[in-house]
């Protein structure tokens, strides 16, 4: 992966700890209205995403205990880690690979948190997302599964969904594989659900 070179550079010495908002479609209000708010914690190749709250003790090492909706991605294996509880059922440890998202690149410009962002845009489970991504912190990562563009995706849009980042810190991050919850793969939690 041509990213190799940014990750072993001066970023790959301290990690990011990215906050961001984001509001959901609610078609019976007709407008978008605050849903939840999560941390992305980026070091070297790998990210822990989880939802924030103000208990949150902020203590590291990242992933060692269980977080529903967390999210573990190692860019360098492909791996994919999700920890989920749905509907107080099993708390799950969901395995699966980071998705491949086919990125459409424009010069399109604008500043997000005095950052100089580029303009990308892609079709994902069919719908339309874009994405405002900053080459000044160049680490292929952003909110959800959403990554592999050529730095750290500040904003990301859809119909239904807009994701933003409000605050953004370099600082001393740890974070481990998580292990807490039953194994399994996407397929197979998809079809005990159904």
């Amino acid at each position: 992966m041509h990213f190799a070179f940014y990750l072993g550079s001066s970023y790959a010495q301290k990690g990011y700890n990215i906050t961001y908002e984001s509001l959901r479609w609610y078609p019976s209000y007709g407008k978008f209205l605050p849903a939840i708010n999560f941390r992305l914690l980026i070091k070297d190749s790998i990210s822990y995403e989880y939802a924030y709250f103000e208990r949150d003790d902020g203590k590291s090492p990242y992933g060692k205990k269980f977080r529903g909706h967390s999210r573990y991605k190692n860019i360098s294996s492909k791996l994919l880690l999700s920890q989920s509880e749905p509907m107080g059922m099993t708390r799950y440890l969901i395995i699966d690979t980071i998705p491949k998202i086919k990125w459409v690149l424009y010069e399109e410009e604008k500043s997000v948190l005095s950052y100089t962002c580029k303009k990308a845009t892609c079709t994902y489970n069919n719908v339309a997302y874009f994405a405002w991504y900053t080459k000044e912190i160049p680490l292929p990562f952003g909110p959800g599964l959403f990554g592999g563009l050529p730095g750290l995706i500040l904003e990301l849009e859809s119909t239904k969904s807009i994701i933003a980042a409000t605050t953004i810190t370099k600082e001393n991050v740890e974070i481990v594989q998580p292990d807490a919850g039953k194994k399994i793969t996407r397929q197979k939690l998809d079809d005990i659900k159904k």
